[in-house]
């Protein structure tokens, strides 16, 4: 008879747990490391070699430029056609190429697109245009990705603190976290000069956060 009345006791006393289900924001401000733009050229001519060798050229220089990484490179180069009354006409060919361009200098930035520049002048052809997106300091993923593991651990011992705060007997039952990401506005330029470049753009902090969700069961 004692056993029985023991367990159940102990009934009533699981029945009376519950969730806490809520979230909080952590943030921190950390410094870019990076320079970064985009550059792109375009040229349009009807010998299919002429455009091959011009953006080659760019390329080229880009490739072996020094003080800089260049990611997310592509190159294209397609015929052009127009339609009129159901007849197809040639054009030309139609070049492309891209990359983006990311340097912790600015002096190294600032030199490698004023060559790019000369560069292109040099090959003296009107159809080659070259455009320049503007420089942003940005945080490089290594230094972002260690930020946002400093972040997570300091929601987790914010939890486990918090969780023994409490008058009543607390478990983590579950953590989520989602990392909230910051876009970097960018404008477009032609280049056409040296002076047509300002690549010294203001250093500033960025806000990175986390918007954990917990679940805490208490009884």
């Amino acid at each position: 008879m004692l056993k029985k009345a023991i367990l159940t006791a102990l009934i009533p006393f699981s029945l009376f747990s519950y969730e806490l289900n809520f979230s909080k924001e952590f943030s921190k401000n950390i410094s870019p490391d990076n320079l970064s733009t985009r550059i792109s050229v375009n040229i349009i001519n009807k010998d299919e070699r002429f455009v091959s060798d011009n953006l080659e050229s760019i390329n080229d220089y880009v490739k072996s430029s020094n003080g800089i990484k260049f990611e997310n490179g592509s190159f294209n180069l397609t015929p052009r056609y127009s339609y009129k009354n159901k007849n197809r006409k040639f054009l030309g060919y139609a070049g492309n190429l891209s990359y983006t361009i990311v340097s912790i200098n600015a002096n190294s930035m600032n030199e490698f697109l004023s060559e790019l520049i000369d560069v292109k002048n040099s090959l003296k052809e009107k159809s080659l245009k070259l455009s320049i997106n503007n420089t942003v300091w940005k945080v490089s993923d290594k230094k972002y990705n260690n930020s946002l593991d400093t972040l997570r651990l300091e929601a987790i011992n914010w939890i486990g603190n918090y969780s023994k705060e409490l008058n009543k007997s607390c478990t983590i039952k579950k953590i989520s976290i989602n990392p909230r990401k910051n876009g970097y506005p960018r404008n477009t330029i032609m280049a056409k000069s040296r002076s047509t470049i300002n690549v010294t753009p203001a250093k500033s902090d960025k806000s990175i956060s986390i918007n954990p969700k917990f679940t805490l069961e208490c009884r």
